[in-house]
Protein backbone atom coordinates (compact mmCIF):
# COMPACT_ATOMS: atom_id res chain seq x y z
CA UNK A 1 0.00 0.00 0.00
CA UNK A 2 1.41 3.06 -1.33
CA UNK A 3 1.68 5.90 1.59
CA UNK A 4 2.08 8.67 -0.27
CA UNK A 5 5.65 9.94 1.61
CA UNK A 6 8.84 10.11 -0.51
CA UNK A 7 10.86 6.75 -0.83
CA UNK A 8 13.28 8.00 1.91
CA UNK A 9 10.67 8.86 4.51
CA UNK A 10 9.42 5.82 4.25
CA UNK A 11 12.50 4.31 4.93
CA UNK A 12 13.19 5.56 7.87
CA UNK A 13 9.30 4.64 9.37
CA UNK A 14 10.35 1.08 7.88
CA UNK A 15 13.81 1.09 9.56
CA UNK A 16 12.29 2.33 13.10
CA UNK A 17 9.49 -0.02 12.73
CA UNK A 18 12.03 -2.97 12.63
CA UNK A 19 14.87 -2.22 14.78
CA UNK A 20 11.39 -1.61 18.10
CA UNK A 21 10.33 -4.83 16.61
CA UNK A 22 13.17 -6.79 16.71
CA UNK A 23 14.53 -5.41 20.61
CA UNK A 24 10.64 -6.24 21.72
CA UNK A 25 11.01 -9.66 20.10
CA UNK A 26 14.18 -10.61 21.54
CA UNK A 27 13.71 -9.38 25.06
CA UNK A 28 9.90 -9.49 26.26
CA UNK A 29 7.36 -10.58 23.57
CA UNK A 30 7.03 -12.62 20.00
CA UNK A 31 3.73 -10.69 19.22
CA UNK A 32 4.55 -8.54 16.53
CA UNK A 33 3.76 -4.55 16.41
CA UNK A 34 0.78 -3.68 14.53
CA UNK A 35 1.37 -0.79 12.46
CA UNK A 36 -1.82 1.72 11.86
CA UNK A 37 -1.27 4.34 9.10
CA UNK A 38 -2.29 8.25 9.67
CA UNK A 39 -0.68 10.09 6.43
CA UNK A 40 2.77 10.93 7.65
CA UNK A 41 2.28 9.59 10.83
CA UNK A 42 2.86 5.80 12.46
CA UNK A 43 0.87 4.90 15.06
CA UNK A 44 2.92 1.09 16.57
CA UNK A 45 1.36 -0.70 19.44
CA UNK A 46 0.56 -4.35 20.20
CA UNK A 47 -3.15 -4.70 18.61
CA UNK A 48 -5.38 -7.27 16.64
CA UNK A 49 -7.20 -5.42 13.57
CA UNK A 50 -6.77 -2.16 15.35
CA UNK A 51 -8.00 -3.00 18.75
CA UNK A 52 -4.72 -2.37 21.23
CA UNK A 53 -3.93 -5.25 23.76
CA UNK A 54 -2.22 -6.15 26.32
CA UNK A 55 0.65 -9.01 25.87
CA UNK A 56 1.98 -11.54 28.29
CA UNK A 57 5.61 -11.16 29.79
CA UNK A 58 6.95 -13.67 31.90
CA UNK A 59 5.30 -16.49 33.57
CA UNK A 60 3.80 -14.38 36.59
CA UNK A 61 0.51 -12.92 35.21
CA UNK A 62 1.55 -9.63 33.98
CA UNK A 63 0.72 -8.01 30.08
CA UNK A 64 2.20 -5.14 28.77
CA UNK A 65 0.48 -2.76 26.25
CA UNK A 66 2.78 -0.64 23.96
CA UNK A 67 1.64 2.07 21.82
CA UNK A 68 3.90 4.66 19.93
CA UNK A 69 2.97 7.26 17.45
CA UNK A 70 5.83 8.55 15.15
CA UNK A 71 6.20 11.40 12.61
CA UNK A 72 8.06 12.11 9.94
CA UNK A 73 9.26 15.56 8.42
CA UNK A 74 11.78 17.07 6.64
CA UNK A 75 14.45 19.27 8.58
CA UNK A 76 17.05 21.07 7.18
CA UNK A 77 17.37 18.86 4.14
CA UNK A 78 17.14 15.21 6.13
CA UNK A 79 14.12 13.60 6.99
CA UNK A 80 13.74 13.08 11.25
CA UNK A 81 11.13 10.74 12.62
CA UNK A 82 9.91 12.28 15.98
CA UNK A 83 7.72 10.69 18.70
CA UNK A 84 4.56 12.74 19.21
CA UNK A 85 2.86 10.35 21.65
CA UNK A 86 3.84 7.03 23.35
CA UNK A 87 1.74 4.90 25.94
CA UNK A 88 3.41 1.74 27.51
CA UNK A 89 1.56 0.07 30.35
CA UNK A 90 2.03 -3.21 32.85
CA UNK A 91 -1.21 -4.62 33.73
CA UNK A 92 -2.39 -7.70 35.96
CA UNK A 93 -3.95 -9.47 33.16
CA UNK A 94 -4.65 -9.24 29.65
CA UNK A 95 -7.90 -6.41 29.61
CA UNK A 96 -6.61 -3.75 27.86
CA UNK A 97 -9.25 -1.22 30.17
CA UNK A 98 -7.81 -2.90 33.02
CA UNK A 99 -6.02 -0.28 35.52
CA UNK A 100 -2.53 0.13 35.04
CA UNK A 101 -0.20 -1.05 37.74
CA UNK A 102 2.48 0.78 35.87
CA UNK A 103 2.13 3.57 33.30
CA UNK A 104 4.38 5.61 31.36
CA UNK A 105 2.96 8.23 28.79
CA UNK A 106 4.03 11.28 26.58
CA UNK A 107 2.03 13.57 24.55
CA UNK A 108 3.66 16.08 22.63
CA UNK A 109 2.26 20.01 22.12
CA UNK A 110 0.38 18.53 18.70
CA UNK A 111 -1.43 16.23 20.90
CA UNK A 112 -2.15 18.15 24.60
CA UNK A 113 -1.40 21.44 24.94
CA UNK A 114 -2.77 22.29 28.54
CA UNK A 115 -0.36 22.88 31.64
CA UNK A 116 -1.07 19.31 33.03
CA UNK A 117 2.28 17.14 32.65
CA UNK A 118 2.69 15.93 28.98
CA UNK A 119 5.26 13.06 30.27
CA UNK A 120 4.65 11.53 33.11
CA UNK A 121 4.48 7.78 35.15
CA UNK A 122 1.77 6.46 37.10
CA UNK A 123 1.71 4.05 39.45
CA UNK A 124 -1.27 2.05 41.04
CA UNK A 125 0.20 1.69 44.64
CA UNK A 126 -0.66 3.44 48.02
CA UNK A 127 1.59 4.28 50.53
CA UNK A 128 0.73 4.54 54.25
CA UNK A 129 2.28 7.32 56.21
CA UNK A 130 3.36 6.71 60.12
CA UNK A 131 0.40 9.30 61.05
CA UNK A 132 -1.65 7.04 59.78
CA UNK A 133 -2.30 9.05 56.33
CA UNK A 134 -2.38 7.33 53.40
CA UNK A 135 -1.19 8.60 50.02
CA UNK A 136 -2.45 7.27 46.67
CA UNK A 137 -0.02 7.01 44.21
CA UNK A 138 -2.49 6.59 41.26
CA UNK A 139 -3.32 9.66 41.75
CA UNK A 140 0.05 11.69 41.59
CA UNK A 141 1.49 12.41 37.95
CA UNK A 142 5.02 11.92 38.58
CA UNK A 143 6.18 14.35 36.11
CA UNK A 144 10.14 14.47 34.15
CA UNK A 145 11.89 17.44 33.47
CA UNK A 146 11.82 18.65 29.65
Amino acid sequence: MASGLPKPAEKLFQNFKDHLAKLLNRTISAVPLQEIRLGNRRLLQFSVRGTPICVPVGNKGYHLFIGQTVEVAKEKGDYRLRTLRYEYRVTAGSDFDAPALVRWEYNSREFRTSLFPRHHIQIQAKVESLAGGVLDLNKIHLQADG
